[in-house]
């Protein structure tokens, strides 16, 4: 109604305890899913690790969004310029520093009624960068099951504002690099 009231998609965050975790995980809801997966990345670590852990899994998978495959492996970026495949059940792999790149994800995948969820890990980069030690023993005394993501809307919140923060310390985002570590590095965001 005249675009006063834009609703800006909020994020659903499954926090596994590491990124061991997160994998197994995945890799096992892909096996006993009839539905078809677009994994997601932003940086090339990140789809290197996937790579080796879908071959390992003996699992097929393509990086041709046209491809039809049951499993997609696409980079977030060029997901963001180019079209979206029909019917798929969409993962991101990993937290991106700043909410800008999460937000369009998110209304792009509204605009074409795609499901998306973000898999993370405690041990990840992101919330090392965010005390990830204090994260890690809430996790662990409030999730039972190593394998299973805890999901809450505190977390959601609790990462978000945490981006916010990198936002607020960057100066001109250099977004061109191979993983997180590099990209806190080369922009000059510090530990809190």
């Amino acid at each position: 109604m005249f675009g006063f009231f834009k609703i800006t998609p909020r994020p659903n965050y499954n926090l596994f305890n590491t990124e061991i975790d997160k994998y197994r995980h995945l890799i096992n809801w892909i096996k006993i899913s009839l539905d078809k997966h677009m994994l997601v990345y932003h940086f090339d670590n990140t789809q290197n690790e996937a790579e080796q852990l879908l071959k390992a899994a003996q699992l097929e998978y393509s990086k041709d969004i046209n491809s039809g495959s049951k499993v997609l492996l696409i980079d977030a970026e060029s997901l963001l310029k180019g079209s979206w495949p029909l019917d798929y059940w969409v993962i991101v792999l990993e937290i991106y520093p700043v909410t800008n790149r999460e937000q369009t994800l998110m209304q792009r995948a509204k605009e074409h009624s795609h499901s998306l969820e973000f898999y993370a890990a405690i041990d990840s980069p992101f919330f090392k960068l965010f005390g990830g030690e204090q994260h890690a023993a809430f996790i662990q005394k409030n999730n039972a099951d190593k394998d299973e993501a805890m999901s809450h809307p505190l977390i959601n919140r609790a990462i978000v504002k945490s981006q916010k923060k990198v936002e607020d310390k960057l100066q001109l985002e250099v977004t061109e690099r191979e993983s997180i570590e590099q990209w806190i590095q080369v922009n000059g965001i510090d530990r809190e």
